[in-house]
């Protein structure tokens, strides 16, 4: 089954039933606590509470279990499966924020980036790199540059 990632991007901001009306999420079971996992399809879409809308897109190009790169649907905007930091950066500028890797307890973090859209500054695109190991994406965020700005405001309170 191929979804349409660009189609689903341009939905963001709109309602679970409207993306779901125009026949983007393939699935009819309906997001749980703001949340849909497409484990099949290397997508998870987050909904925020009280019908606000799609938040985030998040595609994973790392298959943590075959330790391969795999996605199986077309990337948008030039995107690739397997990119570097370094050809991010040669394709999309220079990031506009950035977070060190980092340990959360147990967890480990590794770095990430956010970039702009060339044809829409409303959507930015958040490159998450592994904690150890090479510089290569291993998902990426699509979300509203709205929703973004509110979140890494350090004068923001949810």
């Amino acid at each position: 089954m191929t979804i349409d990632i660009a189609g689903l991007i341009a939905q963001l901001g709109k309602k679970y039933q409207d993306v779901y009306d125009q026949n983007l999420i393939p699935y009819k079971s309906k997001p749980k606590n703001g949340s849909l996992a497409m484990k099949k399809e290397s997508l998870h879409l987050y909904f925020e509470p009280y019908g606000v809308g799609l938040s985030e897109i998040t595609l994973t190009l790392f298959d943590e279990k075959t330790k391969q790169f795999h996605f199986p649907h077309a990337l948008p905007f030039g995107l690739q499966p397997l990119m570097t930091q370094e050809w991010l950066h040669a394709h999309y500028g220079k990031p506009i924020r950035f977070a060190k890797k980092k340990m959360v307890m147990s967890l480990h973090l590794g770095e990430a980036e956010v970039f702009e859209l060339s044809n829409n500054n409303q959507i930015v695109f958040i490159a998450r790199y592994p904690y150890v190991g090479e510089n290569v994406v291993i998902s990426l965020t699509f979300e509203l540059r709205e929703s973004l700005e509110k979140r890494w405001d350090v004068n923001y309170i949810a």
